[in-house]
């Protein structure tokens, strides 16, 4: 076993695994292997199989008063939570196109920009990026991407703009009965 070359713990990531969906990187013609998941360009957002960032400063909309949420307390060991950006999709139609899902598999998250934030039913949660640090952090290539499919070990199994790639990851992932 050769053992002479660099080794870097941290840089252990899942963006080559065939259980991601990176639709950005896939229809740019990106190599799912390329770069590291552990030092980001500013203009580059992570990609499916980096460990997601977090986000402060985020108020629930409905509690407008308390705005020192973080994204990571949103997130669950035990479902995948899913980032929609009111702003770059339809969230009604990703609502939609994820209401067969337990609410115990995906938690639905609606992200809005400041001063544009909508109250949604419950279970979904709709917050409000007060400073924009979510929107900053998640940003995708072009400014496009809109839906991040967070796993329970935190780390991002779907980066896509469009519902067809989300049904995609989660019909590889979830197994109906």
């Amino acid at each position: 076993m050769d053992r002479t070359g660099d080794l870097n713990q941290l840089g252990v990531n899942y963006r080559f695994s065939s259980v991601v969906v990176d639709e950005e990187s896939e229809r740019l013609g990106i190599d799912r292997t390329s770069g590291s998941a552990y030092h980001i360009d500013a203009q580059e957002a992570p990609r499916a199989g980096d460990r997601a960032p977090d986000a402060p400063n985020l108020a629930k909309v409905d509690h407008p008063t308390a705005d020192n949420l973080r994204l990571f307390n949103l997130l669950s060991p035990s479902r995948h939570t899913l980032l929609i950006f009111a702003s770059k999709v339809d969230y009604k139609s990703v609502l939609s196109a994820i209401s067969s899902y337990s609410s115990d598999l995906v938690l639905p998250v609606v992200i809005f920009p400041l001063g544009k934030a909508e109250a949604i039913a419950s279970p979904v949660i709709a917050v409000e990026d007060r400073q924009g640090h979510a929107h900053d952090a998640y940003k995708g290539p072009n400014n496009t991407t809109g839906i991040f499919a967070i796993r329970p070990d935190g780390v991002i199994g779907a980066r896509v703009g469009s519902v067809e790639f989300l049904l995609r990851y989660f019909q590889s992932i979830f197994i109906k009965a």
